[in-house]
C-alpha cells in the first residue's frame, strides 16, 4: 500500500453529494438507501491506474466496486473487552491475549478470535471524494467489508461531523495527504518469502495487514513472489554495472526507478522496500543516488462533467432560506424520466412553484440567472413563469 494523490474530485460527485445531503436534511433523517456515488468509479479507476488502493493489484474495471474507506451503512469496531476463547486453548492464544492487551491484533491464526461490535455507518460521507477509493472485491467485500476498527478509547465521529475528529482509525488510509502507509508497512524477506510486516511495530500497520490479509492471502503471496522475480530480472543489467562510477550509475538508476515505479506497475510498496534492501542507504550515498518513496499520482484527463460557466448577478444560493436552498439543490440535480412528472414531496418541489419561490426573494432575477441556478435552459424557466401567471 502506498500514498495515492488523485487530484480534485469530479463535478459529478460534488453534484450528487449536494443533492443527497439536501434530501436528507429535507427529510430530517438519513437516507433509506445510499446511492449516487457509483458515477465516480470511472474517475477513481483512471486516477488509480486501475489498481486496488489497498493491495495494489490491477483489476478488471467492470468487476470493481467503489470502496468507502469509512463504511457507509454500518461500521464494525473492535470489541476491546477481550478476545473470544477457544474450547481447546492453544499455547499461542496466551501470546495473542498479550498482543491484544497492547493494542495489537492477534497473530494470523488467531485473528478470528477478534470480536466485533456494530454501530451506524458514516452515511453522510458516502459521496465524499476523500472517503472513496477504487478497490478490488477481495479487499472490499472479501475481508474489509464493514469493518472499521478504532484504537482503544477512541471517540467515533458524530453524524455529519468531518473526519478525522477524535477518531484513531487502525486501518490505514491510502489517500491521506499527510500520512504515508510506508511509514507503517514494511515488506521484508521472512523465511525466504517477501511479506508485509508492521514497520517499527506500528499498530496501524499490524491491523491493516491483518484486516486485509495482506500477509496471508494466497493470491497476494503469489503476486509478491512474482513481483520479486520480475524485479530481479529487470534490475539484473543495472546490478552488473553497479560498481561503475557515479556518473555512469546515476542515469541508469534514475531510469530503473522510473520504470519500476511507473503508475501502471503493481506493488510499488514492495518494490520500494526491495530496492531499499538490494541497494541500501550506504550504497546509495556512495554512488550519489537516492530512493524516493512512490506516490501514485495521475494527471487529470478531463474525466467527469465540466462545470458550466457562471452567469452574472446570481451568486449561487447566498441569501436564500435554507429549506429553499435544499429544494434547489435537489431540483438542479434531479431529472424525471422522460414523459413522467414527479409529484411534489418533502424532497421535491415542482419547477413552477420553485421558480415562484425564488422570485419571492429575487424578484429581478432573469430567466438566464434562474436557469443557471437550477441548471435548466432559460426557455424552460420562461415557460415555468408563464404557467404560474
Amino acid at each position: 500500500m502506498i500514498r495515492i494523490d488523485r487530484g480534485p474530485e469530479p463535478e459529478l460527485l460534488s453534484l450528487s453529494r449536494d443533492e443527497q445531503l439536501a434530501r436528507a436534511r429535507l427529510r430530517g433523517t438519513s437516507p433509506p438507501e445510499i446511492h449516487g456515488y457509483a458515477g465516480a468509479r470511472d474517475v477513481l479507476a483512471e486516477r488509480q491506474s486501475y489498481k486496488c488502493a489497498y493491495c495494489e493489484l490491477t483489476l478488471r474495471h467492470e468487476a470493481a466496486p467503489v470502496e468507502h474507506y469509512r463504511p457507509k451503512s454500518r461500521a464494525d469496531d473492535v470489541d476491546w473487552s477481550g478476545l473470544t476463547t477457544r474450547n481447546n486453548p492453544r499455547q499461542t492464544d496466551l501470546e495473542d491475549d498479550r498482543r491484544f492487551a497492547r493494542g495489537l491484533p492477534p497473530s494470523r491464526d488467531g485473528f478470528a478470535r477478534v470480536r466485533w461490535t456494530s454501530r451506524p455507518g458514516y452515511w453522510w460521507l458516502a459521496w465524499t471524494w476523500e472517503n472513496l477509493v477504487f478497490g478490488c472485491g477481495g479487499c472490499n467485500s472479501g475481508v474489509k467489508n464493514s469493518r472499521f476498527p478504532q484504537a482503544r478509547n477512541a471517540r467515533t465521529l458524530n453524524e455529519h461531523e468531518s473526519p478525522p475528529g477524535e477518531e484513531e482509525a487502525l486501518l490505514l488510509d491510502p489517500t491521506d495527504a499527510v500520512e504515508d502507509p510506508i511509514d507503517h508497512i514494511h515488506f521484508r524477506k521472512v523465511h525466504n518469502r517477501w511479506i508485509p510486516t508492521p514497520r517499527g511495530g506500528s499498530p496501524r500497520g499490524a491491523w491493516t495487514i491483518a484486516l486485509l490479509r495482506l500477509d496471508s492471502s494466497p493470491a497476494l503471496l503469489t503476486a509478491y513472489a512474482r513481483r520479486v522475480k520480475e524485479l530481479e530480472r529487470r534490475s539484473r543489467r543495472f546490478s552488473t554495472s553497479s560498481t561503475a562510477s557515479a556518473s555512469v550509475i546515476e542515469p541508469q538508476w534514475l531510469e530503473l526507478c522510473r520504470d519500476l515505479f511507473a503508475p501502471n506497475e503493481e506493488l510499488l510498496g514492495l518494490t520500494y522496500d526491495w530496492l531499499d534492501a538490494q541497494y541500501p542507504p550506504k550504497w546509495r550515498a556512495d554512488h550519489g543516488v537516492s530512493l524516493d518513496r512512490p506516490i501514485l499520482r495521475m494527471a487529470e484527463r478531463g474525466s467527469g462533467h465540466q462545470p458550466r460557466p457562471a452567469v452574472a448577478v446570481l451568486e449561487g444560493l447566498d441569501g436564500l432560506p435554507s429549506r429553499l436552498c435544499d429544494l434547489i439543490r435537489v431540483a438542479r440535480n434531479y431529472r424525471a424520466p422522460g414523459g413522467k412528472h414527479r409529484q411534489s414531496s418533502v424532497e421535491y418541489e415542482s419547477l413552477p412553484v420553485l421558480v415562484a419561490k425564488i422570485l419571492e426573494h429575487r424578484p429581478d432575477a432573469t430567466n438566464e440567472e434562474i436557469g443557471a441556478l437550477l441548471r435548466r435552459a432559460p426557455s424552460t424557466i420562461r415557460n415555468s413563469r408563464r404557467s404560474r401567471g
